[in-house]
């Protein structure tokens, strides 16, 4: 269990390198998930509990910002790049 919990981290912060990487090629953030993944030329992968994948989803803010959301076992978590300090969140459902 412990090495699926380092693979899932490895996993978030590739993501949020992915999407950054895609955000300097465009000179913005991605509209949405289809750009982002025809930009990166890949499907953003899937975290895993236990063994069913959890897909990570990419939500546009604003032209300058994103977020990526993912379904754990605790509730929905949530990464803003506009609030990097704060890292991987639990998410507001409301």
């Amino acid at each position: 269990m412990d090495r699926l919990l380092a693979l899932n981290d490895l996993t978030l912060e590739k993501v949020i390198d992915d999407v950054d990487r895609a955000y300097k090629a465009l000179g913005r953030a991605p509209v949405d998930q289809a750009e982002l993944e025809m930009t990166l030329g890949e499907e953003l992968p899937s975290i895993y509990a236990v063994r069913t994948p959890m897909p990570i989803r990419y939500f546009r803010k604003n032209e300058n910002a994103y977020y990526l959301v993912y379904l754990s076992a605790r509730g929905y978590r949530r990464f803003d790049s506009d609030l990097r300090e704060s890292g991987w969140s639990e998410a507001r459902t409301d």
